[in-house]
């Protein structure tokens, strides 16, 4: 699923002016006013059965809206067309101006359906896949056609099994699939945006948590992909460097300090916060990430195809949640 801060290239997307369609037989609003470029047409969203208590819709006589209905704009064109039951929208379909479908949702029973969104040049943009109320399978696309990022989990246990984020170009420059589905563990594979090797190693899936942490061996790889280091993690613990020849400044999970004992110096540890995906954004090697790293990442976002979107919305994240 896609980061709760958006980073949109051109602007932020204009906020959904209406929450919730007025309780009158004839409701014919301005195609601006029920439309984000951000989030399409979701207005109708609240009613469906995907959700586990959905609004009820009413016609103006206050009883709740029953069988087909069609909603038209100011200027007559349809926008929705759906089925309702005591209220509740079931099955239904969303249009832009120019008519090709905007979304789609299709009811399998309450709280099982697939529901498809797509831009106005016809792309998918979105497909979710719900059960029991739950997104099991999430996939978004960029307005070229491209896959932009997928997540799959099991449709009972909620466990993931896969996550994929992809570039523009649709080269997958992350990548975690589950590889043992008993001991919850997965294989993480971090590439440039040439799909070369950057980072790939073990994890392990901590449920108490709902998130992953290192878990065996770690390997990074130069830009041609010959072997730069192999480390060995324990549930996200530090266990063993079997080799390294990294620049020091990039050996984040150590750092040389003089023993007080005087005796030879030894190494200690120092976990660092930042997730690897973003870590190459921290300038100063500080552990944190400031709002200047942040402009400057950016900005080499537009001349690097190895920076995708998800990091750029990961590295806004972290730094509005760091202490």
């Amino acid at each position: 699923m896609l980061l709760g801060f958006t980073f949109l290239i051109g602007g932020l997307a204009q906020a959904q002016s209406i929450t919730e369609i007025p309780s009158t037989d004839v409701f014919s609003p301005d195609f601006e006013e029920v439309e984000s470029m951000e989030y399409g047409i979701i207005l109708y969203d609240q009613y469906a059965n995907f959700n586990p208590e959905p609004k009820i819709r009413k016609k103006a006589n206050g009883e709740p809206v029953n069988g087909k209905v069609e909603d038209l704009s100011s200027n007559n064109l349809l926008i929705h067309k759906g089925y309702y039951q005591d209220g509740k929208l079931r099955g239904y379909t969303n249009y832009f101006p120019n008519e090709s479908t905007e979304r789609e949702y299709k009811y399998k029973a309450d709280g099982v359906g697939d529901l498809y969104v797509f831009f106005l040049n016809g792309y998918t943009r979105s497909v979710q896949k719900y059960y029991n109320f739950a997104v099991y399978h999430w996939e978004d696309y960029y307005d070229n056609g491209q896959l932009a990022y997928v997540e799959s989990k099991g449709k009972k246990t909620g466990i993931p099994e896969l996550i994929q984020e992809n570039n523009y170009q649709g080269v997958t420059v992350k990548k975690i699939e589950i590889s043992d589905n008993k001991n919850l563990k997965y294989i993480q594979t971090i590439t440039l945006g040439n799909g070369k090797l950057s980072e790939q190693g073990e994890l392990v899936y901590i449920e108490e948590i709902q998130d992953f942490r290192k878990d065996g061996r770690w390997v990074t790889y130069d830009k041609t992909e010959q072997v730069t280091s192999e480390i060995v993690y324990q549930k996200g613990e530090f266990k063993e460097v079997i080799s390294d020849i990294r620049p020091d400044s990039e050996k984040t999970y150590l750092n040389v300090v003089e023993n007080t004992t005087n005796e030879s110096e030894v190494e200690t540890e120092v976990k660092s916060s930042i997730p690897s995906n973003i870590a190459r954004f921290d300038q100063d090697n500080n552990n944190e990430i400031t709002s200047k790293e942040i402009d400057m990442a950016v900005n080499e976002f537009f001349e690097d195809d190895s920076i995708t979107r998800a990091q750029i919305n990961e590295l806004v994240n972290f730094f509005f949640e760091q202490d």
